[in-house]
């Protein structure tokens, strides 16, 4: 977890001032008394905040000393910078060679006079650190298009109190841990903004360190920052006219279009993605995205779902990638079951949702009846159709007063009573070309 961090070198309050009255014993060194003191002293500063390496610049103010020698010192647990130490004369000396907060008392007295005036101060010691922007520390790009540096988007970081620099100061920018997505590079500018310029060229997560380093006065000062770059591939656009609806027994393919472009040096790949699988006599080919080959099984309850994915790989990495999810649906060799039925009132209902998709007819009891099919769906000279009925899932048995013609697929029967369902299967088998093929349509009569 980043936050942005607080600005250390902002003004810090440092103006507390103390008026004491000291009194007067009879004589002193360091200037004539004056009988009783009325001291004010204070640390007073338009600013409160000083760079590393540099002298902090705290001028004690003092009045009513009428002449005499101040003597100030540190209570102990006041705080000062290595390299900063505090003078007689209540000034600090030195160069401030670590950074931080600082503060404490200072005591001044005056020899010859009893009591002390005290003086708190408060100061800061900065260097310039590394922090994320609003770009960062996380950020996505799509690969092959270009991020220009001028994007508020490339500004990934920057350097807090670069502005404060002293003459001679020098700065640098590297990374100690990962790599930028090739095709990517990453910048220090003048004004100490980090910048991410370039087009990735390969989608991955890359997990990088930056680190700002800031020698000055012969000493360095870094600090790092824990960055990613999530480079994902571009989305494309992949379709299949006209898929997926095709007959069992009868060979079919289906090529797609795509607007992915492959460029030199990478390769178009198509696979099945994680979802389903081909139906049984189907092929993808892997080159060219075509789905191919003679469906083996078919009709209502035959929907397949699965998707083809197409992939442009480079450098063994994925450049570019779409995934097209498709339903495909063999259909059967059944014709259609007529509306009406002779000598009788039956009708039928499709159960229009999820398969297996059921025909359903209401048939009177005691009344013979008669359902033949229509004409077979995409037939060919030399077709042989043998009929069937079936157990289904629900009733393992077919009723006995049902009865189906294996040449013609003519059903037949007189419903004995008007109780109970009939749950059954019309399975069709397909004979072309020395291969045989099977369909199954789920029924039941009411």
């Amino acid at each position: 977890m980043f936050t942005t961090p607080s600005r250390a070198w902002t003004r810090l309050f440092c103006c507390v001032a103390a008026a004491a009255a000291l009194s007067a014993c009879g004589g002193g060194g360091g200037g004539a008394s004056d009988g009783d003191l009325e001291v004010t002293f204070s640390y007073q500063n338009a600013d409160q905040s000083f760079p590393v390496m540099t002298a902090p610049k705290l001028t004690p103010v003092l009045q009513g000393l009428k002449g005499n020698t101040p003597h100030c010192s540190l209570r102990p647990e006041s705080t000062l910078p290595d390299g900063v130490t505090l003078g007689e004369d209540c000034r600090l000396r030195g160069i401030a060679t670590t950074t931080g907060v600082y503060n404490g008392w200072v005591d001044l007295s005056v020899s010859g006079h009893a009591g002390t005036a005290s003086a708190l101060y408060v100061f800061s010691i900065t260097a310039p650190f590394i922090a994320p922007t609003g770009a960062g520390p996380q950020l996505t790009l799509e690969v092959g298009v270009p991020l220009d540096a001028a994007s508020p988007t490339a500004r990934v970081a920057q350097i807090f109190g670069y502005a404060d620099g002293v003459p001679g100061d020098r700065h640098s920018l590297n990374l100690t841990q990962g790599s930028l997505p090739p095709g990517m590079a990453l910048r220090l500018d003048e004004q100490g903004n980090v910048l991410l310029s370039g087009t990735p060229t390969q989608t991955s997560r890359y997990d990088l360190v930056m680190r700002y380093t800031l020698e000055r006065s012969g000493r360095s000062f870094p600090s790092t920052l824990e960055f990613s770059v999530q480079v994902d591939a571009k989305p494309l656009a992949l379709h299949y006219d006209g898929c997926c609806q095709a007959f069992t027994g009868v060979p079919m393919s289906f090529t797609p279009t795509t607007d992915i472009v492959v460029g030199d040096g990478q390769t178009l790949r198509f696979s099945l993605g994680g979802a389903g699988a081909l139906p049984a006599g189907l092929q993808l080919d892997p080159a060219t995205g075509t789905i191919f080959g003679t469906p083996q099984t078919g009709g209502r309850d035959s929907l397949v779902g699965f998707s083809v994915v197409a992939q442009v790989l480079q450098d063994g990495g994925v450049v570019a990638q779409v995934e097209r999810f498709l339903a495909f649906w063999p259909v059967g060799v059944f014709g259609t079951y007529p509306v009406s039925s002779q000598g009788t009132t039956a009708y039928y209902d499709e159960v229009p949702n999820s398969p297996p998709y059921r025909v359903t007819y209401r048939l009177s009891a005691g009344v013979p009846f008669t359902i033949a099919p229509g004409p077979m769906y995409a037939a060919r000279d030399g077709d042989d159709y043998r009929f069937r009925l079936i157990g289904s899932s629900a009733q393992s048995s077919v009723p006995a007063w049902l009865t189906i013609d294996p040449v013609t697929g003519v059903i037949s029967g007189t419903r004995p009573d008007a109780t109970g369902s009939a749950l059954f299967m019309v399975e069709l088998t397909l004979t072309r070309g020395g291969a045989s093929y099977r369909v199954n349509q789920s029924w039941a009569i009411d």
